[in-house]
Order: C-alpha cells, then structure tokens, then sequence
C-alpha cells in the first residue's frame, strides 16, 4: 500500500472507538470479518465515521465503510459481508453503501471508493440517488477524485452533468445562515456599545442590510463545490472535464462568486479543453480578478494550476484594484511561495510595477495573513523581492516606504527584515 498522509494531523484515522468489525471492513481483512461475525459481532451496527469533530455525523455500517475504503477493502470484502448478513439495502441518513462507493469515507480518510465497488452494488441492489441536492454532491465527489469511471457509469445512469441547484433551497439555506451568523454576532460583546444611541442603530441597520444583500448575491448561483464541471477541472483530469461536457455541463455555468470552470483548471489539457469550449482564459470574477491572480491567491496549494494556466498564455500582468498586479497578489498571498513568484518572473511578469496608489511589491507584501507571518516566509519573499531589484525605499502615494508602512501596519520581522535588507523610512 503507498504511503500516504492525512492532510489534518490532528484527527488522523482510525477513528477512536472504531469497533473492530468496522476496522476489519475497512482494511479488506476476510478472516478477521468472519471470526468477529461468528463471534457475535452485528453485522449491521452503525458507527459514526466522522474525523472532523466539529462536522455533522457520519454514520456507516461495515458494508459502508468497505464500500468506501481507501485501505484495502475490495469488491471481495463486500462479497464476503453480504454472504454473512449484510444489508445491501441499508440507508443511514439517506446514503447506502453505494453513496459511501462513491464519495469515500470523507474528510482526512485515505481516498476511497471505486467503479468496480460502485457497480457490485449497484448489481446487488444498493440504492443510489440520481436526482436532487445527495445525488449532485456524490456526482460532484467522484468528478473532483477525477475517476472517469465511476462518473461514466452515474452519468450513464442518469445523474444530471450540469448538477443540481434549486433557487429556494439555495434561498432557505441562506436564510438559516444569515440567522445563525447573527445570533452568533449577537450572542458576542456589543462593539458599538461606547457609541451614541443613535449612531449604533444606524451601524447596525446598516449591518443587516449588507448582510441581506451579501448573503442574497452568494446563493443567486450554485457554489462552487456544489457543480460537477468545476469539481472535474480541479482534478486535472481532461477526460472527466470532456465527458461532463459531452453530456451537456453548461461550460459557461459561472457560481456563487461568478467565476467560471476555468477559475479550478488544475492541468494544461484542462485548460486547453476550456478554452475550446469557449472560456476565455482572461476573465473577472467578484474580486475583479482574473483565473491567475485568483490562482495565485491561494499561493503554493494551486501551482499546478497556476503553472497550467501560464503555459496557456494567461495574461501574467493583468491587474486589479487600481493596478495591483498578479504579481503583487502572489506577493500578498497567505499561502505564498518563493517558487510561486519565480515562475511568474519566468513567464513575464514585472516585478517592479507599481500601482495607481504607489504601492510596489514590497509594499504589498507587508501585513498580510496566516502562515505568510512566518519569520520563514518574509525572509524569502522580501530577500527575493530585492534580488529582483524592487525599490526599497519607493514611496506610495502618502508618502510611505515600504519600511514605513511595516512599522505602522505590519509586524516586527517585517520591520527587522527589510532593516537587514538595508531599507529606510
């Protein structure tokens, strides 16, 4: 078996309190599935497979959890389970074992679940959805895991390529989470307390007013994660992105923040695929952004795809926000990455450009977020930004160096670094 990580190293599998059959079930282990039956274990038992502590639970008998196992399970695990009991036709909170076949045992498992699983159960008796919100979501599961035939046969079965998104369920999903996001705010010291009595009402309508109106732009399309075209584009694989496709996905379907397939392209043949459907490859999404600076945005996670979408010719000095470049926005980006910046350069992209506000790039990768804070990460990106020869001690428009601007806004590596690097208020 190749060695493999679970992304969280917190809640690594096996879950604690796994009973043994579902263990054994889990790993393909035929003898110790027959000693534990002929002992007395229920063959039917459900357990809670969720790692994710804080997700909704996840309840699946042994047959479910074979049928979605990436440990070793097989179609001859799932025989064997039948043979001694096993329900086939068993559904916990509306998924059989064939749904477990298709989407795996979820978040931080070994990727699971194959076609010939799928379609022993599916033979069997299994039942599987193949309309509305589950049927969609297992749809969607098995495009991203990019297996082209598992999506084949739920295609050829009859599961919608274009997906499934209803407008009022998108309406009252958005409504129970405007709710909660407000008893959560309410729940909370009031910020404003300090404030006149007049002025806080007035902040506050303001505040539910943009809440409706974001929370309304948010569910006016599907999001991402919920359409079957954009999950096969983010696995890279051109032969699931041109099946969806010959079965009639909406190439120009745009979700939630009005970006489009091209937006999750993680390869080159994705890429070139899309665009002879008919995406552009410069386009603009909520932010104003185009595929690359959203790519590069979420930094060293999406190289593929931001390699990918350079060797297509994406435009490597587009910009955004009154001349903020694709290059500045790697720059900025919480996730960001030497590697990142460099095959940008390579490409083309002027490191030294400067917006309409004055900020260069060594301006904008001060105060920025998340693990970009590491000592690590401003050593390498600033040290790298002057080895390309960005001005140091350029002002932006209220007159601030980037140094400057590190001592009013930033943090005390940034200050300490661009010191070494000889900066200058």
């Amino acid at each position: 078996m190749n060695t493999w990580t679970p992304p969280n190293s917190e809640y690594p599998p096996p879950k604690p309190g796994e009973p043994t059959l579902h263990r054994a079930a889990r790993e393909g282990d035929a003898a110790a599935i027959r000693q534990l039956v002929a002992g007395g274990a229920s063959i039917d038992e459900p357990f809670d497979m969720r790692l994710d502590p804080g997700a909704c639970s996840s309840p699946a008998t042994p047959l479910m959890v074979a049928a979605g196992s990436g440990d070793g399970a097989t179609v001859e695990t799932m025989r064997l389970l039948i043979e001694l009991g096993a329900d086939v036709r068993l559904q916990l909170d509306g998924r059989s074992a064939a749904a477990w076949a298709c989407s795996g045992l979820g978040w931080n498992y070994r990727p699971g679940g194959d076609v010939l699983r799928l379609k022993f159960l599916l033979d069997h008796g299994a039942p599987l959805p193949l309309k509305g919100e589950l049927a969609n979501r297992l749809l969607c599961h098995v495009a991203e895991a990019g297996d082209l035939g598992r999506l084949s046969l739920l295609l050829g079965l009859g599961s919608p390529a274009r997906g499934h998104w209803d407008e009022n369920e998108a309406r009252e999903r958005a409504r129970a989470r405007l709710e909660m996001q407000r008893e959560q705010r309410d729940s909370q010291p009031d910020m404003w307390a300090d404030l006149p009595p007049e002025m806080r009402t007035e902040l506050s309508e303001s505040m539910r007013a943009w809440e409706e109106e974001f929370f309304g732009k948010q569910n006016a399309a599907p999001w991402s994660f919920e359409i079957p075209l954009f999950a096969a584009a983010k696995s890279g694989n051109v032969d699931c992105v041109d099946l969806l496709l010959t079965y009639g996905a909406d190439v120009k379907q745009r979700d939630s923040s009005h970006c489009t397939a091209m937006y999750h392209a993680n390869s080159l043949p994705v890429v070139r695929r899309l665009q002879r459907a008919g995406l552009p490859l410069e386009d603009r999404d909520d932010f104003g952004w185009s595929p690359l600076a959203a790519a590069v945005c979420d930094g060293i996670h999406s190289i593929d795809r931001i390699l990918a979408l350079l060797a297509a010719g994406a435009d490597v000095n587009a910009t955004h926000d009154r001349g903020y470049t694709v290059f500045m926005s790697a720059a900025s980006a919480s996730e960001r990455d030497v590697a990142v910046l460099k095959a940008l350069v390579a490409h083309g992209a002027d490191p030294r450009a400067v917006t309409e506000l004055g900020y260069n790039a060594f301006h904008a990768a001060i105060d920025v977020n998340g693990v970009a804070n590491a000592e690590s990460s401003v050593r390498s990106i600033l040290s790298y930004l002057k080895e390309l020869g960005v001005n140091l001690h350029h002002r932006n428009a209220v007159g601030q160096t980037p140094l400057a601007r590190a001592m009013q806004e930033g943090t005390e590596i940034e200050v300490q670094v661009l010191k070494e690097l000889g900066a200058r208020e």
